[in-house]
């Protein structure tokens, strides 16, 4: 069956909501893809981080995520990637791990690559979808104003939080990207007492994030 051009986002998107949740926890069927085990020829094949104040040299290794046009520098043993892949979406997902194992699945990195079918062409339609399904969770998205501490792909940016009690909390960020004039979005998440830890991780995987 045939698919009309160009239908609305929430129309699209409504089987990934049922299924898997975009701001909250969720179980991927899809296998988990290995990261390559190359080290990154384009880029520093390690990077210095500030963890707890203290600087520390992490290897990095590439992903190039199966059917995306895109790859990132993903800090060696920290994460464990998993794609899943729909007709109109694809789904990258980083989760907290050691060992090829998950340890926390609330501290990710989700990035959502539309196809063309998708009708995501502009800054405009992506910003949609991610109000209406931030909304569809109960989370309010707030605009990110200064630019100054973006990525070069970043288009636009916002902040949310979760939970029940500041002690609780998840925070994270919902952001805007355009590289080689196609929109897509990334959504990433830390528990706070996460944020010293896993927040540079998460920094050195966005840092890097690029076409191919």
């Amino acid at each position: 069956m045939g698919f009309p051009k160009r239908i609305s986002s929430l129309q699209l998107f409504s089987g990934l909501l049922s299924s898997t949740l975009l701001l909250g926890s969720v179980s991927l069927a899809s296998a988990q893809s290995p990261l390559t085990a190359a080290l990154l020829a384009s880029i520093p094949s390690r990077i210095t981080i500030n963890v707890e104040g203290e600087s520390v040299q992490v290897p990095l290794q590439r992903f190039r995520p199966r059917g995306v046009p895109l790859e990132m520098g993903v800090p060696e043993n920290s994460f464990v990637t998993a794609i899943e892949q729909r007709t109109a979406l694809s789904r990258v997902r980083l989760s907290a791990g050691r060992g090829g194992q998950i340890t926390n699945d609330e501290a990710r990195i989700n990035i959502f690559w539309f196809e063309d079918i998708a009708g995501m062409d502009t800054q405009s339609d992506v910003e949609q979808w991610l109000m209406q399904t931030s909304r569809a969770r109960n989370i309010t998205l707030r605009l990110i104003r200064n630019r100054r501490a973006t990525y070069p792909w970043v288009s636009k940016r916002w902040s949310f939080e979760r939970g029940d009690s500041p002690r609780n909390s998840i925070l994270g960020q919902a952001i805007i990207g355009r590289l080689n004039g196609k929109y897509f979005a990334v959504v990433h998440q830390l528990p706070v007492d996460m944020q010293e830890g896993y927040g540079p991780r998460i920094d050195a995987v966005l840092s890097t994030l690029r076409s191919r």
